[in-house]
């Protein structure tokens, strides 16, 4: 790891603590929303996080085989411990290696999408957060990007914020901005309410792949996108 991205690392972990603790209120009023009006609690998001891929869907494949599922499954379990932590609450789409589909054997992978769709139909006052990786033929591409549904107008704002959190804090480098998700991207384009997906590297690039599968990296931008993500 260089030096350069070692600071960038320590300096985020000392910004994280000054939000940490921001929220903290906010956890306090989270924690159970029993206590709560129904009117109340409709304000209080769920978020769905989505881990892209899974099961036999392995998703994209670095060249030293590093598969997109596992490392979607992995930031998505940060990102639920994350917002444990501050009450919020959450529901993951698989918290497991398995696919959606089901009993189905034909059109699994629609099936599998049709599944996420409807985990997130069925959460009050949902936001949705889905967990990707990105490949290309040439190495050389790196860095986050965030696509967002055209359904619900605080999908660009959720996007932006994490677009932008993720260039200050940890990818200085990165100049990709927010896309509109076209229907090629199935769970944005059937979705009513906040929705986003979050391809957060390149597994074709060697370097950007090295830190996506390291904890401390894994740690840092699972916080980026949890804080950001709530709008």
């Amino acid at each position: 790891m260089n030096f350069k991205y070692s600071m960038r690392l320590t300096a985020f972990g000392l910004s994280f603590i000054f939000v940490f603790f921001a929220v903290a209120r906010l956890a306090d009023m989270r924690t159970d929303t029993a206590v709560f009006s129904d009117d109340v609690k409709k304000t209080v998001p769920t978020v769905v996080i989505d881990p892209g891929h899974g099961g036999m869907d392995g998703g994209a494949v670095s060249d030293s085989g590093i598969l997109e599922k596992d490392i979607n499954l992995q930031i998505a379990q940060r990102i639920a411990a994350i917002y444990k932590t501050m009450g919020v609450s959450c529901v993951l789409t698989r918290n497991e290696d398995i696919m959606l589909n089901g009993d189905e054997t034909k059109h699994k992978k629609l099936h599998d999408l049709k599944a996420r769709v409807s985990i997130a139909r069925n959460a009050e006052n949902c936001i949705f957060l889905s967990i990707h990786q990105n490949k290309f033929p040439q190495k050389q591409y790196k860095g986050l990007q965030v696509y967002y549904s055209r359904h619900d107008p605080r999908s660009q704002i959720i996007a932006e914020k994490i677009q932008s959190a993720v260039r200050n804090e940890l990818q200085t480098d990165n100049v990709r901005q927010v896309k509109q998700a076209t229907s090629a991207i199935y769970v944005l384009d059937n979705l009513q309410c906040p929705a986003v997906l979050v391809e957060c590297g390149f597994l074709s690039n060697d370097e950007e792949t090295f830190h996506l599968i390291s904890d401390e990296y894994q740690k840092s931008l699972s916080a980026l996108i949890a804080v950001n993500a709530l709008g």
